[in-house]
């Protein structure tokens, strides 16, 4: 289908199932990994109920969706830092930190669950209102057909500038210099997600207003540059962010 010239008529319809398909893809990725004699079985059961939970939380978009499983892969790796920390193999000051990785863990967990809820009250009270519903729902089809026809033109990223290697890490931005999550690094969009689904409201704030807030006491604010991919970057955990203040 990428190779085709012609656009696809129907690439708008399915960019929604692909994004679940890629979500439900990154999350087997992230779960933790079972014990050696753990089998085949044992593997599709962990991964069913990880979906089955995802689907419990019913989320109604990609963007929530992509919350949901936030919440059920931290859950799932602060659970397995606390079987770590009671493994009889696993020394005291190890156990220490698998007990203090899986507290931050519970914390990234419950985050990404109340800026989920928060996400999802907005969105009902915004389709109790049939007009403004319907204007979501449009916007939300021409976003498709947009990043459709942009997909279809453009189907594999641009090539890296020459002299640079295909592995190496973006260079931190200026502000105004890239808006959007192509214009930084992996590590530097995962590390903005990490931020926000710890202090979503502190992330919202830095989001709304563009810059670090002056209180460095309270906010404690991240490094610069994961401060520029939290204000101007639009993964769906980030975009989320919107709706939380006013």
């Amino acid at each position: 289908m990428f190779d085709s010239a012609d656009p696809d008529p129907n690439l708008a319809n399915q960019l929604p199932a692909d994004a679940y398909y890629e979500l439900v893809r990154t999350l087997r990725l992230t779960l933790p990994p079972l014990g050696e004699e753990a089998g085949t079985e044992d593997l599709v059961r962990r991964d069913r109920a990880a979906i089955a939970r995802v689907a419990a939380l019913a989320p109604a978009s990609a963007a929530e969706a992509e919350l949901a499983a936030q919440f059920v892969a931290a859950s799932e790796q602060w659970k397995d830092c606390l079987r770590l920390a009671q493994d009889a193999a696993t020394t005291p000051e190890w156990a220490a930190k698998c007990r203090a990785q899986a507290n931050a863990m519970m914390r990234q967990a419950n985050a990404a669950l109340r800026l989920l809820l928060r996400l999802q009250q907005t969105r009902r009270k915004l389709e109790a209102d049939q007009t403004t519903a319907e204007r979501l729902a449009w916007t939300e089809h021409c976003a498709f057909g947009f990043m459709a026809e942009a997909l279809a033109a453009c189907p594999r990223p641009d090539p890296l500038p020459k002299g640079k290697q295909a592995g190496a890490a973006a260079s931190p931005l200026a502000p105004g210099e890239g808006r959007g999550e192509g214009a930084y690094s992996a590590e530097l969009i995962a590390g903005a997600e990490r931020y926000a689904a710890t202090w979503p409201e502190r992330a919202a704030k830095i989001r709304r207003t563009g810059k670090l807030p002056s209180d460095v006491r309270y906010f404690d604010p991240p490094e610069a540059t994961l401060a520029r991919v939290l204000i101007h970057a639009h993964t769906p955990a980030l975009a989320a962010l919107d709706a939380l203040l006013p």
